[in-house]
């Protein structure tokens, strides 16, 4: 599980296309683009990875409950 966590977090920051094309996204919802590509980079590789762990975790849990 955190193994799992860690290669999609090390998957999001290491590829730098995958980077840029999340900041592209980010300028599309936010205008001023020196807020997004500093902040953007950071957060939305984050982000992703949360709601992965997120997805994972209530799968998880769903198996173990029945």
């Amino acid at each position: 599980m955190i193994r799992l966590l860690t290669s999609f977090m090390l998957f999001y920051f290491f590829i730098p296309n995958q980077i840029s094309a999340f900041t592209i996204v980010a300028n599309g919802v936010v205008d001023n683009e020196t807020v997004t590509s500093s902040v953007g980079r950071l957060l939305f590789p984050i982000v992703i990875t949360a709601v992965i762990a997120l997805i994972v975790g209530i799968k998880h849990l769903v198996k173990k409950k029945k």
